[in-house]
């Protein structure tokens, strides 16, 4: 049933709402996690590993230094809100 997590409309909430156990949820949101990781997540820009050290410090002089908080895809959209029950997940 980890098929519910990718459903806009249920995610997680699926589970909460029928009362699954805290680690049954867990183990369904790593199980997708896991396939995200290792078939869909888009491999790591070499620009972004091999910025020039005078770049970023000019960059960090400008905008001042911020720190760099990655979120994968699959965590920003299990954060959204889920969609309208009436919602055409073909059309979302």
């Amino acid at each position: 049933m980890n098929f519910i997590v990718l459903d806009p409309r249920l995610k997680l909430g699926y589970y909460e709402n029928h009362k699954w156990k805290q680690n049954f949820i867990r183990i369904a949101k790593e199980t997708v996690v896991n396939i995200y990781n290792t078939k869909y997540k888009p491999p790591e820009s070499p620009e972004d590993n091999n910025s020039s050290d005078v770049k970023r410090g000019f960059l960090n002089h400008i905008f001042g230094k911020q720190q760099k908080v990655q979120q994968s895809e699959i965590d920003l959209y299990l954060k959204a809100p889920r969609a309208d029950p009436k919602q055409d997940i073909l059309l979302w």
